[in-house]
């Protein structure tokens, strides 16, 4: 328990700086998508992981949050993986437990 609390607290200190940013899908569209675009420009290249401007900018209009799509993972099995799509990290190790960035 102890050891899911802290990955639970050091995700949130690495986590990309776009990723807990919600945008209101409903809200007027210049604010939804100005709001994309800022963040997009203003993450670094590796928050941006191995996710494209399009695929961002399509979550992040729709309300979802859109975390990059290469990943590091906490695996069920108490392990750490990598994946370059989210079905990819953890694929051998009983799936993800925590999602670090």
């Amino acid at each position: 328990m102890r050891v899911l609390l802290s990955v639970v607290l050091l995700s949130a200190a690495i986590a990309p700086a776009f990723a807990g940013v919600a945008v209101d899908p409903n809200g007027p569209w210049p604010d939804r998508i100005n709001t994309c675009v800022a963040l997009w420009y203003d993450a670094t290249k590796v928050e941006q992981g191995t996710m494209s401007y399009r695929q961002f900018i399509t979550k992040c209009v729709g309300g979802r949050t859109a975390a990059p799509i290469k990943t590091n993972a906490l695996c069920v099995d108490g392990t750490s993986g990598t994946g370059h799509t989210p079905g990819g990290a953890c694929a051998d190790n009983a799936g993800v437990a925590q999602w670090l960035n």
